[in-house]
């Protein structure tokens, strides 16, 4: 976290390790727990284990020097630019299992895909699920308001 990301350790409580990145504050906090005897590459998902964590970086050749950074300690996984519709990003997982994203968000933002007016009123599907969009909007709890 540190040498990656320039995170700067904050606070520590047993096996648990906050750090702030940027310039810290809310939405900037990442918090480890530090088990060494787990095997690298055997991290489970589940009910309330975070899928990753992005960080948005000013611009492409920012989120490029991120790339070079990573890879140059020696991270041999770290992904090309993916356009993500609203913002591009570049993916690394550490030997623990740890996802980080460094993405760059699109001038538009979610103008992207609906107008000003019309933000908010439909669910948005990426272009590549269109073909399930039926599937996956029957698997969400319709909301009364």
């Amino acid at each position: 976290m540190q040498t990656g990301w320039n995170g700067k350790k904050r606070a520590a409580d047993g096996p648990f390790i906050r750090y702030e990145v940027g310039q810290g504050g809310s939405g900037t906090i990442v918090d480890f727990r530090v088990e060494p005897d787990v095997p690298q590459g055997s991290w489970a998902y589940g009910e309330g284990v975070p899928h990753h964590v992005a960080f948005e970086v000013d611009n492409h050749e920012v989120q490029t020097k991120v790339k070079f950074h990573l890879e140059g300690l020696g991270f041999t996984d770290v992904s090309e630019m993916k356009d993500r519709g609203y913002f591009d990003s570049i993916y690394v997982r550490t030997p623990g299992g740890a996802l980080f994203e460094a993405t760059v968000s699109k001038p538009e933002g979610f103008l992207v895909d609906e107008t000003y007016e019309a933000l908010g009123t439909a669910m948005q599907i990426p272009p590549f699920f269109a073909n399930r969009r039926q599937e996956l909007l029957d698997k969400i709890e319709h909301l009364n308001y």
